[in-house]
């Protein structure tokens, strides 16, 4: 496998870059563990936006996360139920190191934390530049483990809940499409409040079709809600970067912070858009060889498999709404651009949805 240059600055900026600043002494989080701190943590690669930092300890390497503050209890207490029960059930998951008082999520102030086992020799799909028959054999590889993954958690449910997924009981929605307009409403009033001054085209188109958004949130939700689709714990953001591959050993699912009971066939969407996708679209063969190795070993319904591409589109107004809503919240340009993506895949969603029929086919 050769390294792609991305990977290897990333992992020279990581191994150089210090600890973010804004963490408290590490002593004292460690002292909650029993451990002891043996030399300078660094960054892990990616993890500012989260304060990922590896540890090394005197009981071996170790990743330190702080939880970002807008994440609910909640959703940390579900993440923590499901990764203890994917560990007794001995899945390959990322493992939390428990505190001295056996508790899995400690707290020093307003920062909460977390300790997890490091994975040595993982490597992520995107940091090497492989042939097309190895590329092919990992993503065979990543949807036989989702498949793994949905067996392993097909009954159970966790304790605590994630706001973006289904009520444990009545199986509704948290949030539903009364909440996404609200969002919806409230971006429109800040951006026409500022609409002098606006600088993007991107957002003047999206005020034009924020109506149309509004009236598919409806009508699509409507729709779904009349089907019974399967639903059980899933990952929820299944894709390249959560997957950790290993020499000779299984890979390992990683980052469970957005997993929620939720319709089953969204995790196939995410690992479509995770494995199989790049700049023009899906790669429909990809896609095949991911959605025939979960077959394989897993099932979905018929349902399922004609309402994949409505799902996505359910998926895809809600994303661009809440893009829309965090970037007139902070002006992040990624935001921005993520808003537009989802807009333009709504808008032509016929011709999106005849490509998927393709692949379904």
């Amino acid at each position: 496998m050769i390294p792609r240059i991305q990977g290897i600055l990333r992992g020279i900026k990581s191994r150089f870059q210090a600890a973010p600043r804004n963490l408290p002494d590490f002593e004292a989080v460690l002292s909650l563990y029993g451990l002891k701190l043996t030399s300078t943590p660094t960054a892990a690669p990616g993890g500012m936006r989260n304060k990922n930092v590896i540890i090394e300890t005197d009981q071996g390497k170790k990743l330190l996360k702080c939880y970002k503050s807008s994440l609910g209890d909640s959703t940390i207490v579900q993440e923590h139920s499901i990764l203890q029960y994917l560990q007794q059930q001995a899945f390959p998951a990322v493992r939390i190191t428990p505190s001295k008082s056996e508790k899995t999520l400690v707290s020093i102030g307003q920062d909460r934390y977390v300790i997890f086992d490091f994975i040595e020799g993982g490597f992520r799909l995107f940091d090497y530049m492989l042939p097309r028959n190895q590329v092919n054999r990992f993503i065979v590889m990543a949807g036989s483990i989702l498949a793994d993954l949905h067996n392993c958690l097909k009954d159970f449910i966790p304790n605590g809940y994630n706001p973006d997924g289904l009520h444990k009981k009545s199986r509704h929605r948290i949030r539903g499409p009364e909440w996404f307009l609200e969002k919806l409403t409230t971006t429109q009033k800040r951006v026409s409040a500022r609409h002098k001054t606006l600088k993007s085209p991107h957002e003047r188109e999206f005020q034009r079709q924020a109506s149309y958004v509004g009236d598919l949130i409806y009508g699509v939700g409507d729709r779904l809600s009349r089907v019974e689709l399967p639903c059980q714990i899933i990952h929820k953001d299944y894709n390249r970067s959560n997957l950790l591959f290993r020499k000779n050993r299984s890979p390992v699912i990683i980052d469970f912070e957005m997993a929620r009971l939720d319709w089953k066939v969204i995790d196939i969407i995410s690992g479509w858009e995770g494995f199989c996708y790049h700049k023009k679209g899906i790669n429909l063969d990809k896609a095949r060889l991911f959605l025939r190795s979960y077959l394989r070993k897993n099932t979905l319904t018929k349902d399922e498999m004609d309402l994949i591409p409505t799902v996505w589109q359910f998926l895809d107004l809600r994303r661009f709404v809440l893009s829309w809503h965090r970037y007139n919240q902070n002006q992040i340009a990624a935001y921005l651009e993520k808003s537009a993506f989802y807009l333009n895949r709504i808008r032509h969603y016929e011709t999106f949805e005849l490509e998927i029929r393709k692949l379904l086919d």
